[in-house]
C-alpha cells in the first residue's frame, strides 16, 4: 500500500493581556530573647494586621500563611584571650502572608497605604497575575491550530492538492514561565497622598504558542 504524502505545517499565536489578579506579600520579622513571648506578639500582632485590614473588606481568613518560622540567633563574640564565641541573642520570628483578590486599582491604594502606615512595620510587595491563566492556555492554542489549517489550505491550494486527514500534532509552548507574573516590591516610604486610589496599570503580560499539525495531501 502506498504510503500517502503529507503536509506538515506550523501554527503560532501570541496574545498580550492586562492581569486581573493582584496579591500582596507581607513580611513580619520579629527577634526576642524569650521564645513564648515571641510567639505571643506573633498571635497578637496577626490579630491586629487582621483588624487594620477588616475595613478594606477583607475577612481574617483572606491573610493566608505563606510561610512561618522561628529560629535561634547567634553572633561572635572575642573571649578575653580574643577567640571568638558564638553566642545566643535570642530568637527571630518570620511571618510572611498573602493577601489576594481581583485587581482594583483604588483597593490597593487603600491597602497599600494601610500597610505604609501601620504600625506593625511590615515589608510588602505586589505581584500581579491572571486568575485563570489555563483559559489564556485554551485560547492560544485554539489559535494557534487555526493558524496552522489556514496555512495548510493555502499552501495545499497552491499545490494543487487536497488536504486529508490528520496525521499528527505536536504542541510546545514558548516564553519563559509565561503563567509567571511580575513583581513589584514596594518600600515603605509613602506619604499621605498615596491613600488615594493607586493609579498606575499594570504592564501587559505576553504570551506565545506553536503547534506543527501534519496533514495527508492528495
Amino acid at each position: 500500500m502506498e504510503t500517502p504524502a503529507i503536509l506538515r505545517v506550523e501554527g503560532n499565536a501570541s496574545l498580550s493581556i492586562r492581569p486581573d489578579w493582584v496579591s500582596v506579600f507581607i513580611t513580619l520579622v520579629r527577634t526576642d530573647e524569650n521564645y513564648e513571648a515571641l510567639v505571643s506578639r506573633s498571635r497578637e500582632e496577626l490579630a491586629a494586621l487582621q483588624e487594620q485590614l477588616a475595613p478594606l473588606g477583607f475577612a481574617a481568613e483572606d491573610l493566608k500563611t505563606q510561610y512561618f518560622n522561628i529560629g535561634p540567633r547567634y553572633f561572635d563574640q572575642p573571649d578575653e584571650k580574643g577567640v571568638f564565641r558564638r553566642v545566643f541573642a535570642g530568637y527571630e520570628l518570620r511571618h510572611e502572608l498573602k493577601l489576594a483578590f481581583a485587581a482594583d486599582g483604588a483597593l490597593l491604594g487603600k491597602l497599600l497605604a494601610v500597610l505604609a502606615f501601620s504600625s506593625l512595620a511590615p515589608e510588602f510587595r505586589l505581584q500581579y497575575s491572571l486568575h485563570e491563566p489555563e483559559s489564556v492556555r485554551e485560547t492560544l492554542l485554539r489559535s494557534a491550530v487555526q493558524d496552522a489549517r489556514q496555512k495548510a489550505l493555502v499552501l495545499a491550494d497552491a499545490a494543487g492538492v487536497t488536504l486529508g486527514a490528520i496525521r499528527e500534532i505536536n504542541y510546545g509552548a514558548e516564553g519563559g514561565a509565561p503563567f509567571v507574573a511580575y513583581a513589584a516590591p514596594m518600600a515603605r516610604s509613602l506619604k499621605a497622598a498615596d491613600a488615594a486610589p493607586l493609579n498606575a496599570t499594570p504592564e501587559d503580560m505576553s504570551f506565545s504558542d506553536r503547534v506543527s499539525v501534519v496533514w495527508e495531501i492528495g
